[in-house]
């Protein structure tokens, strides 16, 4: 029992001290956006409704403003390049529940044309390239938004909300070790 045990620990271990975040690179010109020309976010928000069905926002990060929604405490936003025009940013995953497939970005300019992308992160894009697979906890970097002239003044994630990996995982061991035990029990009777 007691080596039954220590394995299921070491394996708990194992899995929530190593989670990797792989890092997914989007740019205005890839392949998977879709944009416009809107600048109001009522506006913004008819249009991608075409796009994102019934997936909602659950969170987004403002420059200068901070974290919002649902998944606020999950996620964390740094905008790179200068504090109040950034072209570049990175959305990182800490802890907690995730955004679910499907899963949309939108990264919002304020004044230029165009206004807005929207990035399917798990869908098929509407090229021959080969689907993102964003699993929700992987880090994103955004690079080269609006360069020259206008810069990133928000970014959102929408979706559907899911459990974290390492939840699934526990119950997965627990009923594992449940087995075991009850199962060696049965034998020995």
């Amino acid at each position: 029992m007691k080596k039954l045990l220590g394995c299921f620990l070491c394996v708990m271990l194992l899995t929530f001290g190593t989670q990797a975040h792989a890092l997914l690179m989007i740019y205005p010109s890839s392949t998977y956006s879709h944009s416009g020309p809107e600048n109001d976010q009522n506006a913004i928000d008819a249009e991608i409704l075409q796009y994102i069905g019934i997936s909602v926002e659950l969170y987004k990060a403002e420059v200068g403003q901070g974290d919002s929604g649902l998944l606020a405490n999950s996620y964390s936003t740094s905008f790179n390049n200068t504090p109040s025009d950034p072209s570049d940013a990175t959305i990182t995953y800490g802890s907690g529940d995730f955004v679910g497939q499907p899963a949309y970005l939108l990264v919002k300019d304020g004044k230029h044309n165009p206004g807005w992308y929207l990035f399917d992160l798990t869908g098929p894009p509407p090229s021959a390239d080969p689907p993102l697979y964003w699993n929700g906890t992987e880090t994103i970097q955004l690079s080269g938004f609006w360069p020259d002239q206008g810069a990133i003044s928000h970014v959102s994630l929408y979706g559907a909300r899911s459990v974290p990996e390492p939840a699934t995982m526990l119950l997965f061991g627990t009923g594992i070790l449940f087995v075991g035990v009850f199962g060696r029990k049965r034998f020995k009777q």
